[in-house]
């Protein structure tokens, strides 16, 4: 939510050893104790995508796509009018869109999936509020009200892990307080307690593997947990690209990953589909290590910037343009020294900076001023 494309995730250092993944949490979630170890986490992964019978993988979403990009919702207007139905109380209503909005893959101007920003719009609390506790007790009654919802429960779960982010801040590991870290692990726990618990419904969503993702890279699993969570997810559907967006940053050296792991990643991964989806899919990849938030990470080394721009080409013309892209590929524009390509951008973002790429208004700034000067 990631903590998604407009809800970006945010990347922070690896802050849980593994002996905490050898401990059987039990948390208390809506009905009652369950077990939340390693072990039956990896079991409900293994069961959760069994009978589904998968779409082929096509990130462009090519019948959406053929839609006039001013056809297709803005990513806030959708997400406003989402949060209004929680706030009303219409269950049924966000349930109903849910299951729509799945079976569709409907897309939203930029190109995001409307499922993706949905979660965003029912986990968060509105307007940035930082109401964590009202926004789960909000989702508490949903499920409450609709024991069978899906979409409720990982919605409850994106909320916990939220909220736990909250609690614990953007800072590195010896910087976050003691109890801020207590508060982060309960809620990462309950999280997936409620992803555990969710697994057990009929009816199956995506965002169950986004959100077990996000688990994952908040508590540290092994390379080979995590792998087979990836791997369960693409096979789920093949074309949900935020499940690639989560791995390639768990790879990454600020992470669990070894220099140089997320560009091969991203370049084996492109290599074998289709234009104008590798391409997409490359650039929505790229951002994972041009925009670590931290300028001392952010690289586009072994990075193709003419893919990378041949990517938001694609994704403009089929689906128009959105803040948060126009700022990655300003800033891809500006690492790459493509200047034409940077002043294309900035002229889209005007004084809008945003998308937690640009470390301080400086930076953003003197990039313009670069990007403008003949």
């Amino acid at each position: 939510m990631t903590i998604r494309m407009t809800r970006k995730t945010v990347t922070l250092p690896k802050i849980i050893g593994s002996v905490a993944l050898l401990v059987a949490a039990w948390t208390c979630v809506s009905c009652g104790l369950i077990s939340t170890s390693q072990f039956a986490t990896m079991w409900a992964i293994r069961k959760y995508g069994r009978g589904h019978q998968a779409t082929p993988a096509t990130f462009s979403n090519l019948p959406v796509s053929q839609k006039p990009a001013n056809a297709l919702e803005e990513p806030d207007d959708y997400e406003a009018r989402i949060t209004k139905l929680l706030e009303a109380g219409n269950y049924a209503q966000l349930d109903a869109e849910a299951q729509r909005i799945t079976i569709g893959k409907d897309r939203l101007v930029g190109g995001g999936w409307k499922l993706h920003s949905f979660y965003g719009a029912v986990a968060d609390p509105p307007h940035q509020s930082g109401m964590w506790a009202q926004q789960v007790d909000k989702l508490k009654i949903w499920v409450a009200k609709d024991p069978q919802s899906i979409a409720a429960r990982v919605a409850l779960a994106d909320a916990y892990i939220g909220w736990g982010w909250q609690a614990r801040g953007s800072g590195y590991a010896n910087a976050v307080q003691t109890g801020a870290i207590y508060w982060f692990n309960k809620s990462v726990g309950m999280a997936k307690a409620t992803l555990i618990e969710a697994a057990k419904l009929p009816e199956k969503s995506p965002n169950w593997y986004s959100a077990m993702q996000q688990v994952a890279q908040a508590e540290g699993w092994s390379r080979e947990d995590e792998k087979e969570l990836f791997d369960q997810a693409i096979a789920f559907e093949p074309s949900y690209y935020y499940f690639y967006q989560n791995h390639a940053g768990f790879i990454l050296p600020k992470w669990y990953g070894q220099e140089g792991e997320t560009q091969a990643f991203i370049n084996e991964v492109t290599a074998g589909i289709p234009e104008p989806d590798s391409s997409m899919l490359y650039f929505e990849l790229s951002d994972s290590v041009a925009c670590q938030c931290d300028p001392d990470r952010d690289t586009l080394k072994d990075i193709s910037w003419e893919k990378a721009k041949e990517g938001y080409a694609n994704i403009e013309r089929l689906y128009g343009t959105v803040n948060v892209k126009n700022n990655r590929y300003a800033y891809m524009a500006y690492m790459a020294g493509d200047k034409a390509a940077a002043k294309q951008a900035f002229a889209l973002i005007g004084d809008k900076p945003g998308g937690f790429v640009w470390h301080d208004k400086n930076a953003f700034l003197e990039a313009k001023k670069w990007a403008e000067t003949p």
